[in-house]
């Protein structure tokens, strides 16, 4: 039945060519016409669950506050007084709404001057114009420019895809049967990439990280399929001069094994989307999607390329060298010889790698892990770190529609006491000069004595200010009533033409008002306020979680359900997702592998062993990773346990597959030794490229996150690809009776 539904596949397939054909020229041109209509999100706190802190305490402030973009500006070599003017030069650029700086420890130092700037409401296009303005107001100075907004996180993507399209071009023409594969290989290449990313446009957007590594792995993880279907129809067209009879046979021996590698590569995939992490779904699906067009690509278009190309493919076969078939035997030999002491090698580096998953170095933060390659705007921030530290900022927001100044100062100075907090930023707690902050609390005497006025006249102010604010009965006792500074201010700036100001204390007035004007939109809105503080402890340690929480304790006594948004907390929420995430795709993964496998070979056993020698190497990758001194990334483990699982075990399955046919007709050890030398080959080709991917994408991006996927999974493609041509064949000779008593009908 099987059997003939696969000829059934492939004369029908060979029949409608041509239909097909036209409908993928149809799908071909909607893709690229789509190609440039997705958006791509840059932000992965954009993917955490709604119900996290961070995401609620993201979207409360840009509700409230309005979007915000940040700019860094270091200035090296410049005094104090040069320092103040770069100041007022850089706070006079057209699109800039606010720049922090004072010359304390925070802003100035070593001679170097760090300036906060702040865009609200700005996009990234107009953020760029203001980083080009600041260098021309300091060109006389060593400037240093740093924002997340002017990190391209696809930056190297385009070198990777170039320089991965020509190690494929050379190890398709070192491999191949006929020179004329390179060019089969690349139109079923451009025709599937074009239709996965130009279909993209279905989701409106995209992450960053799946449009960095989505066509390059997709070019790695579907190399097999064409090489497959070339390596068949080459031994059919040497059988018979009938070329559509070879096409038909091609395709109907080709659709199992292309089908199994393909489904196994999506299954890995797919249990992506099991994340609660959305960002997981995002590459999951795009990645699947992608391994679906390449496999419908090749054996819908190919009947076409095949039929049409038929002349070169031929004249261009490659005559087979017999030094090659040498060099395999030789190989092949020596894993049967010492195939008794590679299986308890493999079994004890396995048992290592288990007593190093405790020591894996989980991080959360993309700040804390380095990429090979460095960006100047990055190189930028780290010449800001050597001279002012690294700035972990947590942003404390709480509904505030009393306005009560003088408790937001009470509390920032409670704040200021406990070890570890560096800094506070509020209205309250602000200083207009010095031991006189927003928050203070003032009788008329003081008053009368800043602005050299009068007291009588300043007591009839407070007066003023008692009835219009609804407290004539602080009258009686007006001596003693205390305004705070930001209320008094303001009250004076909107009634100054009614008091008897003179010139020089409405200058002083209204300079106080500007002053506080520069800071007050970014730090409350109309029933909300927030503070900034400065931690001087790492994003991720045990001390920044005892700070915070001894901060949180602290902010409970002044505000009830404040939310707390900052790197420490998102950090926080993206471990509190990823324990439950690691467990539910490693399960989902070898569960849907696992039943491929078992509707493949038909074998408990063979399942089992197979999905324990991949597993195995993913075990021994991260214990490489962590002997190492490498930090790991939790998004990188998940991406690239779940490839390594659903893509290399594609090479197991080249080998158990040839192993089974030919243990049909011979005794096991020359099963194994005919095994090695039908398919390694093959699956040396399909390993060279993923890890050649998987380490030009390492090596070559600028973005932390996608460079340490493409090193692990470099790292993990090779560990599997050694496990599957040095260990496996020791494990199927090992487990022969096991496997053979657990495959129905079985020999």
């Amino acid at each position: 039945m099987k059997e003939k539904l696969l000829i059934w596949l492939g004369n029908t397939i060979t029949k409608l060519r041509y239909v097909f054909l036209l409908l993928f020229v149809g799908l071909f041109v909607i893709g690229l016409i789509n190609l440039n209509n997705v958006k791509v999100n840059e932000s992965l706190t954009d993917y955490l669950p709604s119900k996290t802190e961070t995401k609620e305490g993201l979207k409360l402030m840009e509700k409230e506050y309005g979007t915000l973009i940040s700019i860094d500006v270091m200035l090296d070599d410049v005094s104090e007084s040069e320092a103040l003017n770069y100041y007022e030069k850089i706070k006079g650029i057209k699109d800039i709404d606010s720049v922090l700086f004072s010359l304390n420890d925070s802003h100035y130092k070593e001679n170097k001057a760090l300036y906060k700037v702040e865009l609200i409401g700005k996009d990234k296009h107009i953020a760029k114009k203001v980083a080009k303005e600041i260098k021309k107001v300091t060109k006389d100075k060593d400037t240093y420019i740093y924002s997340d907004e002017f990190e391209d996180p696809t930056e190297g993507v385009t070198l990777v895809l170039i320089l991965c399209i020509f190690i494929i071009f050379v190890v398709l023409l070192t491999t191949a049967k006929t020179y004329f594969e390179p060019v089969i290989a690349f139109i079923i290449f451009l025709i599937s990439i074009v239709l996965n990313m130009g279909s993209n446009f279905i989701f409106n957007e995209i992450s960053y990280i799946t449009k960095a590594i989505a066509v390059v792995l997709q070019l790695a993880l579907s190399i097999d399929y064409v090489i497959i279907v070339m390596n068949q129809y080459m031994k059919e067209i040497n059988d018979t001069d009938d070329k559509i009879l070879a096409i038909k046979k091609t395709l109907s021996k080709s659709i199992p094994e292309i089908f199994a590698s393909s489904l196994t590569t999506i299954a890995g995939l797919i249990a992506l989307v099991f994340m609660q992490l959305r960002i997981g779904g995002d590459i999951g699906i795009v990645l699947s999607k992608g391994i679906l067009c390449s496999l419908l690509t090749v054996i819908l278009i190919m009947p076409v390329l095949l039929d049409v190309f038929k002349t070169p493919i031929v004249k261009l076969t490659k005559k087979e060298k017999k030094n090659t078939k040498g060099i395999l035997q030789k190989f092949a030999d020596f894993i049967a010889k010492y195939k008794f002491i590679l299986l308890p090698i493999y079994v004890v580096l396995i048992i290592i790698s288990i007593f190093f998953i405790p020591k894996y170095n989980y991080v959360y933060d993309l700040n804390t892990i380095k990429s090979v390659r460095t960006s100047s705007n990055i190189k930028s921030l780290y010449k800001q770190q050597d001279t002012f530290g690294k700035d972990n900022t947590l942003v404390i927001l709480f509904e505030n529609k009393e306005k009560d100044y003088n408790k937001e100062l009470l509390y920032a100075n409670e704040l200021k006491k406990i070890n570890g907090v560096k800094s506070v930023t509020s209205i309250g707690s602000y200083e207009l000069t010095n031991n006189l902050t927003l928050g203070t609390k003032i009788k008329y005497p003081f008053v009368a004595l800043l602005f050299n006025m009068d007291p009588e006249s300043v007591k009839s102010l407070y007066q003023l200010y008692a009835i219009s604010n609804n407290e004539a009965d602080k009258l009686a006792d007006i001596d003693n009533y205390e305004i705070t500074v930001i209320d008094l201010f303001t009250f004076i700036y909107d009634k100054q033409d009614m008091l008897p100001l003179s010139e020089e204390n409405k200058t002083l007035v209204n300079n106080y008002y500007n002053k506080l004007n520069e800071s007050i939109h970014f730090l409350e809105s109309d029933n909300y306020s927030r503070f900034v503080i400065t931690l001087n402890t790492d994003i991720e340690s045990k001390t920044t979680d005892k700070l915070i929480k001894k901060i949180r304790t602290n902010t409970n006594k002044y505000y009830s359900n404040a939310l707390f948004v900052g790197n420490s907390i998102n950090a926080r929420d993206l471990k509190s997702t990823f324990t439950n995430d690691n467990i539910i795709i490693t399960f989902v993964t070898i569960l849907f592998i696992a039943l491929i496998l078992l509707i493949t070979f038909k074998s408990f056993g063979m399942a089992l062993l197979l999905i324990l020698t991949i597993e195995g190497s993913i075990l021994v990758n991260f214990a490489l990773v962590t002997l190492t001194g490498h930090k790991i990334f939790f998004m990188s483990y998940i991406v690239v346990s779940a490839i390594q699982m659903g893509a290399t075990i594609d090479y197991a399955i080249v080998i158990a597959s040839r192993y089974m046919q030919l243990r049909k007709k011979k005794n096991k050890e020359e099963a194994i030794i005919g095994t090695l030398h039908d398919r390694l080959s093959a699956i040396i080709t399909s390993g060279l490229i993923l890890l050649s991917a998987g380490f030009l994408v390492g090596t070559i991006t600028t973005s932390s996150v996608i460079s340490s996927i493409g090193l692990f999974l470099g790292l993990g493609t090779l560990i599997s690809l050694l496990a599957t041509m040095l260990f496996l064949p020791a494990i199927l000779y090992t487990f022969d009776k096991f496997i053979l008593k657990t495959t129905i009908k079985g020999k």
